[in-house]
């Protein structure tokens, strides 16, 4: 396994992503980390991402904003096993330490962006839930990182996991020491259980939508302040920003 820290954001996330994945060509890469949660989610909640939108893409006009929104997804076959992994709640064996409460695991929809959201009443909020109101938690990275796997020579098996570390409201210093490695780790427990039950793949180019060159997604996993990767040359590649603890 090889370890490799990048920026925060989605350029960095794109640029690390695309240049890491030409150097170890991974078979499944997996991007894991934390997020803002949007929809009736709770702390420590993991949302993996079937899709992730780029909220922020459009045109300010006189009286208004016109979006021009843009979407990457993920690979077929890791959203079907994830959906598998979250039906129960055997993934959080791989949990170390106390559980806060019963975190839940869901397949959704991942909203990007290049803000930190720290509350519910600022007007990029209101313009995420009115553009992209399908999208369950919010980060910085995932868009980035889907887009670098797309925009890569190499075509690979790729997936979004994120850990719910905060809901955009009281957010602080003090909320995210506490919450940040606590989702971080929940979401790098779910990216074990994943990797543990994955079935071996065949050829890379029997898989329709990577042939097409459908956009695939990594989400966060090591110190919760920046994104981390983590390779298996030829088999998996992590990429996180999380307390990982293991």
């Amino acid at each position: 396994m090889s370890l490799l820290e990048v920026g925060v954001g989605n350029i960095a996330a794109a640029g690390e992503c695309q240049r890491i994945i030409a150097e170890h060509r991974p078979e499944v890469a997996l991007f894991v980390g934390i997020a803002g949660g949007l929809n009736d989610l709770h702390h420590g909640d993991v949302v993996v991402g079937e899709s992730v939108v780029h909220y922020e893409r459009g045109k300010e006009i006189r009286f208004g904003f016109r979006p021009r929104i843009r979407q990457h997804s993920s690979s077929e076959r890791l959203i079907r096993h994830a959906r598998t992994v979250a039906a129960n709640a055997a993934w959080q064996v791989f949990v170390k330490g106390a559980l806060d409460g019963e975190p839940r695991a869901m397949v959704a929809q991942i909203a990007s962006g290049g803000k930190v959201l720290a509350s519910r009443q600022s007007s990029s909020f209101r313009r995420l839930r009115k553009y992209c109101s399908e999208a369950v938690a919010v980060d910085m990275e995932s868009y980035g990182f889907l887009h670098g796997v797309h925009a890569s020579d190499h075509r690979c098996h790729a997936l979004p996991i994120r850990g719910v570390s905060d809901l955009l409201v009281g957010k602080n210093p003090e909320a995210d020491m506490h919450w940040q490695p606590k989702a971080a780790r929940n979401a790098a427990a779910f990216a074990f259980a994943f990797l543990q039950s994955l079935p071996e793949f065949g050829d890379r180019t029997d898989d329709h939508h990577v042939a097409q060159g459908e956009v695939h997604q990594m989400d966060q996993m090591s110190s919760w302040q920046r994104n981390t990767f983590n390779l298996k040359r030829n088999r998996k590649l992590q990429i996180g920003n999380g307390n990982v603890m293991h």
